[in-house]
């Protein structure tokens, strides 16, 4: 099993091997990655970029970039995280500066067009693009992708087939990493400006429940910028859905909920200063690789992005870490991949 980080300080991916636990590549993309999303066979791996607009097909097993492709037609755009249809087919990724989706197909490698997320039920007679689309997601049955609006305040339903919104959530806050159940009964979306996470329920729409792990904010997260600085910047269910994993990247750790009570069973420490985000399981759920962005601001309050970030691996059943390794600087997305032998 490989686990793939996006470094999104340079153009780089680091690779690491689970059975080993140390890094064994760091590749050169050609672009700022933003994004990244698995095929369902294991085969691939797909990569957005920021600052080029293109998504990139990664081979797992001789980690080559198999194709490139413009998905902005040449537009000042950024392509943010992405998903993949269950049959492999269509790549879905948001344009956060254009309420759009670019759409590609990663069987050919070719660019399809745009898919546009509009909300049109909200407020009768009027039709709001929705803006800052970030992170988009599978639902367990393939049927549909969630995909979240930053300062639009929405996360949209959108049926993979025929490809048009089925509904339209209106959330209380700014949503960034969400986390959704197989049966799409709930969704834990984190907010740019909530240390924590709310328990969104998908049939009603309502927020049931906002936990908020009530740490003091340390410096750099009490002025404005909290845009670039969210304080909770990454969530994940173990593969059992058992467990809700959220961190708080403000207090530099993470905490572990049952589910569906939302007790809490753990908090895991991570060296201060660290900035914990993203988090990927292995398929047994037994490990956690959680990327550290280890956030210095520079010039014009900025994260700089000539510091080294981490990776740190966290034993699942016992909450301690197991070790850390290093990554370009401000690793954020990551995932893990089976990667199948070759026949």
């Amino acid at each position: 099993m490989l686990v793939y980080i996006v470094n999104t300080g340079e153009p780089t991916l680091t690779v690491v091997d689970h059975a080993t636990q140390s890094v064994i590549d760091t590749l050169d993309l050609g672009g700022i990655a933003h994004g990244q999303i698995p095929s369902h066979d294991g085969t691939r791996l797909f990569v957005t970029t920021e600052d080029t607009q293109e998504v990139l097909a990664i081979d797992t097993r001789t980690q080559e970039i198999l194709w490139r492709v413009d998905a902005a037609e040449g537009t000042f755009d950024q392509l943010h995280q992405p998903s993949v249809s269950m049959d492999d087919q269509v790549l879905f990724a948001p344009d956060t500066f254009q309420s759009r989706m670019s759409v590609v197909n990663v069987e050919t490698g070719a660019f399809e067009g745009f898919l546009p997320i509009t909300d049109t039920t909200s407020s009768p007679g009027e039709s709001l693009d929705v803006s800052s689309l970030h992170n988009s997601y599978l639902s367990g049955d393939g049927q549909f992708f969630y995909i979240a609006g930053i300062l639009g305040q929405r996360i949209a339903k959108v049926n993979v087939e025929t490809r048009e919104i089925e509904r339209m959530y209106v959330l209380d806050g700014d949503p960034r990493p969400f986390a959704l159940l197989a049966d799409q009964s709930r969704a834990y979306v984190q907010f740019t400006d909530l240390e924590g996470f709310i328990e969104l329920d998908l049939d009603t729409g309502e927020e049931l429940r906002r936990i908020d792990f009530g740490n003091t904010p340390t410096q750099g997260w009490t002025d404005t910028n909290t845009i670039l600085k969210p304080r909770s910047h990454g969530i994940g269910l173990t593969p059992d859905e058992s467990q809700l994993w959220a961190t708080s990247t403000q207090a530099d750790e993470w905490r572990v909920f049952s589910v569906p009570e939302l007790d809490l069973i753990a908090t895991i420490p991570i060296p201060e200063g660290n900035a914990p985000n993203w988090i990927a399981f292995t398929p047994d759920g037994r490990f956690a690789y959680v990327t550290n962005t280890t956030f210095v601001l520079g010039e014009g309050n900025r994260p700089r992005k000539d510091v080294p970030g981490t990776v740190t691996l966290i034993d699942a059943e016992s909450f301690e870490v197991v070790r850390t390794l290093p990554t370009g600087p401000l690793p954020k997305r990551i995932h893990s991949v089976y990667v199948p032998p070759v026949e």
